[in-house]
């Protein structure tokens, strides 16, 4: 699995799918919020797939049709508030 694009062109028998950071989607909520002056400079911003900012590549092909849809379907209910995916600000052992 890639990280931050889409990594399967650099190993395409191999690399499933990626994490894509849309760092530029990013730097339009931060304009627009620091426009609408409700930005909190002095705190750590986390975005996750409701933002739009993360998001998950194409599987290629390589992942069956039903497993993607599966996954597909559990982004959604991340993104609808369904599923809430815990924040873990320490390290775990």
């Amino acid at each position: 699995i890639g990280f931050a694009y889409d990594q399967n062109p650099v190993a395409p028998d191999t690399v499933i799918t990626s994490t894509i950071i849309d760092y530029e989607q990013m730097m339009v909520q931060a304009v627009q919020d620091i426009m609408d002056g409700t930005f909190e400079f002095d705190t750590v911003h986390n975005y996750g797939l409701e933002t739009g900012v993360i998001r998950v590549a194409d599987y290629h092909g390589l992942v069956p049709e039903d497993i993607a849809a599966e996954a597909e379907a559990v982004q959604q209910q991340i993104i609808d508030g369904e599923i809430e995916v815990p924040l873990i600000n320490e390290p775990t052992q």
